[in-house]
């Protein structure tokens, strides 16, 4: 079980307190994965002591291994989430290029390895920081991601952030959790959604969800569609012929959901500035939404909004 990487790609503005604990319940939720990488990239949060001592904690803990922070300019006044995620993709290319046993060899034929190659106990998440993580999420994931079809581009939580979801008719897998034979859950085979709340990937994923410069353009001054683009892009690519793209864990037992989404519970920054509702009283509700979990653990959390942060 000690060979089980993951890479996570965390998209976070504001929510200093529920960041930190967004990153700690990766760490504390993990049975399989004992090699976490978190990289964190920070867009136009606002900058305070409190919020850079979170920061320093979790380098120094060695909880993320990795912090940037975007101005609007580095944005290029873009969806910050956008634009960050594309260049994640591109320094995890870069990463396992060099990692790779295969590409000195490879240099010196001219040939360029891709992503794919990596070896496949290497997996990658995106995920928001209002996303908080149960014991055991990712023996679900990883069994779900060895299961995928050829056509998955990610896995999300169920229902996945996607309005009715629940009622289509769509095709499902029963699995069983490779790491306990004793467990069965079932998996959704979707063609529509799956909100980048939380992406789950293995390395043949992860080039399937790149930008083209080009696709940018559609969140120039955005603060949101990065699911909906997406979408569009996989559909186009596949000459707009239905494929499922998504793949959706169902656990075991709905009342212990892998992971749960507080945005709708805390406030969603994104929604208020996608609608021109933001000002000066919101930030004050957000700062005490954001004060209110200072305090309270994982479990605390995972207990006390269960049920609200299951479905969204």
């Amino acid at each position: 079980m000690n060979d089980y990487s993951l890479k996570v790609f965390m998209a976070a503005r504001d929510r200093t307190h529920l960041t930190e604990k967004a990153v700690r319940s990766i760490h504390q939720g993990c049975k399989v994965f004992k090699d976490i990488n978190i990289y964190m990239f920070d867009n136009l949060s606002e900058i305070t002591t409190e919020r850079m001592s979170m920061v320093q904690r979790l380098l120094t803990e060695s909880k993320i291994c990795y912090y940037s922070y975007d101005t609007d300019e580095s944005l290029t006044s873009s969806f910050g989430k956008v634009i960050c995620f594309q260049r994640w993709i591109k320094m995890m290319e870069l990463q396992e290029f060099i990692r790779d046993p295969k590409s000195m060899s490879s240099i010196k034929r001219n040939r360029r390895i891709q992503i794919e190659n990596v070896p496949a106990n290497n997996y990658y998440m995106l995920v928001d920081n209002d996303m908080i993580f149960n014991t055991g999420w990712d023996e679900l994931f990883i069994t779900a991601a060895n299961n995928a079809k050829s056509c998955t581009h990610f896995i999300v939580p169920w229902p996945g952030g996607m309005p009715g979801a629940e009622k289509r008719k769509t095709e499902k897998s029963l699995l069983i959790n490779q790491f306990n034979k004793t467990q069965q859950f079932e998996a959704v085979h979707d063609h529509m959604g799956g909100a980048s709340g939380m992406w789950f990937m293995k390395p043949n994923m992860l080039p399937r969800v790149a930008w083209k410069p080009e696709d940018i353009l559609a969140v120039y001054k955005q603060f949101k569609r990065h699911d909906s683009i997406t979408w569009r892009l996989i559909n186009r690519r596949n000459g707009n012929n239905r494929v499922d793209y998504v793949m959706r864990v169902i656990p075991p037992n709905m009342d212990i959901p892998p992971v749960i989404h507080l945005g709708g519970i805390f406030g969603s920054l994104c929604n208020q500035l996608t609608r021109k509702n933001y000002n000066a009283g919101m930030t004050n509700e957000f700062k005490q939404n954001d004060e209110n979990v200072k305090d309270l653990s994982i479990e605390d959390l995972l207990s006390k909004y269960g049920k609200q942060g299951r479905i969204w």
